[in-house]
């Protein structure tokens, strides 16, 4: 063990939820999820049932069921994943809700 002296106290404050930017990586584009997506997240989803096992959604029998999906969550913390403008995977982050019950 080494006797390195504990930094500031850290409070539990709110902070500002992260902004809906495109960030343009040297590999992978993250994009705000759009109904733009869903085609290729469809085409990305077939064959790998086992992906949603512990997801709290999913799998999607129809592409319409994605569909529907997707709309429900826009605008929310799920960034669409772009290789070369075509949607590779589905990427399911934490959700950005904000701090609750703090204190």
């Amino acid at each position: 063990m080494t006797d390195v002296p504990p930094g500031p106290v850290v409070t539990e404050t709110a902070r500002p939820l992260p902004g809906a930017n495109r960030h343009v990586g040297k590999a992978v584009t993250l994009e705000p999820l759009s109904a733009g997506h869903v085609a290729d997240l469809w085409d990305a989803a077939q064959g790998a049932d086992r992906s949603w096992a512990y997801l709290k959604y999913g799998p999607f029998p129809t592409t319409q069921d994605l569909a529907a999906h997707v709309a429900r969550i826009i605008g929310s913390s799920f960034p669409s994943p772009l290789i070369e403008g075509r949607g590779l995977r589905r990427l399911g982050l934490c959700e950005s809700k904000g701090l609750v019950g703090a204190g």
